[in-house]
């Protein structure tokens, strides 16, 4: 009956102003929920290191003070480097499955960015100066002969 008593043009923009709002709030919820996953779900901080996994590694300092392991193959001098980064709230703690499956193979470097795993707490710049923390990396590589 409402929309009788509103005429046709104030029920066609009703109509599409709530398809819009809905559109909004899928759209938004669903960006809220990727931009930011630990607000629903609690992280388990991972921990550990290499040695745990019977890997000998080396405990490094890049240019710009973000701690970091160097680990090299056990068999051999590896001409081959990999460089590894975590994602967003981890640390190279969580590399660890993926270190060691490299490690027959490669030298290894995985580092945390600033404000993560054995950093202290700070900003982070979403890609500004974490992109000079991997430069910092491959540089400690290159000083390393890789």
């Amino acid at each position: 009956k409402w929309l009788q008593q509103c005429g046709r043009k104030d029920s066609v923009t009703m109509v599409l102003g709530a398809l819009a709002g809905g559109h909004l709030l899928v759209v938004g919820g669903g960006a809220a929920f990727l931009a930011f996953p630990t607000l629903w779900r609690r992280l388990r901080p991972s921990t550990g290191t290499p040695e745990d996994d019977g890997l000998a590694y080396e405990r490094v300092r890049l240019a710009d003070g973000c701690a970091a392991w160097l680990m090299r193959p056990a068999c051999g001098s590896s001409r081959k480097a990999v460089c590894l980064c975590h994602g967003r709230s981890r640390s190279k703690a969580w590399l660890r499955p993926l270190i060691r499956s490299l490690m027959p193979d490669f030298t290894v470097l995985a580092f945390d960015f600033k404000s993560h795993g054995e950093n202290p707490y700070g900003c982070t710049t979403v890609g500004q100066t974490e992109a000079d923390t991997v430069d910092c990396a491959l540089d400690l590589l290159a000083e390393r002969g890789f």
